[in-house]
């Protein structure tokens, strides 16, 4: 299979579920409910949208993949459903196409991972915040050190420059302090 139609590798497993389901129903073996009805169409329009409006594909391939891990649409001849809870509340999901999701997940890592952490971590705002209060709390340090030096030890630490940003800012603002407090 070519690169292009990795992608496609899910919905395919899908299918082969559904034509499974599709030939123990022809054998008399199941009759198909509504549930398995909506995976059919659900999975014939994903495959048509991978073709024609490939931008939408991966949305639809999600919605796919959550209807079905929540058994609202069924891929496979018999509801197989497992479970997990906290006391009273439990949470029931589709073995199989959890298989599928990590298949997804598998062959899509990469992309997801940056789309996990936008939506989890912080967002560019509390990091820049953060970074600012580290450097502030730096500059409060190198300013208890440096509160002591001699206005010439200041100005060899400025020249010098061979000292962090923040003990340069730290040297700065104390002479600046000194130079307005002496005016």
């Amino acid at each position: 299979m070519q690169h292009k139609y990795k992608q496609l590798i899910p919905v395919l497993v899908l299918i082969v579920c559904c034509l499974w389901t599709i030939s123990i129903a022809l054998q008399g073996g199941v009759d198909l409910s509504g549930n398995q009805y909506g995976a059919f169409v659900v999975l014939t329009i994903t495959v048509i949208c991978f073709f024609i409006a490939r931008p939408l594909y991966k949305y639809l391939l999600v919605l796919t993949l959550g209807l079905g891990l929540f058994n609202l649409i069924n891929f496979i001849p018999a509801e197989v459903t497992t479970g997990f809870g906290i006391g009273s509340l439990m949470v029931y999901f589709s073995p199989v196409v959890f298989v599928v999701v990590l298949l997804t997940y598998f062959l899509n890592r990469n992309q997801a991972n940056k789309v996990l952490i936008a939506l989890i971590g912080p967002s560019p705002e509390r990091v820049e915040k953060n970074r600012k209060a580290q450097q502030a709390e730096e500059i409060s340090k190198f300013k208890t050190r440096y509160a002591k030096y001699t206005d010439s030890e200041l100005e060899t630490i400025l020249q010098e420059k061979k000292y962090v940003p923040e003990a340069l800012q730290a040297a700065r603002e104390i002479l600046t302090n000194r130079n307005t407090v002496q005016k």
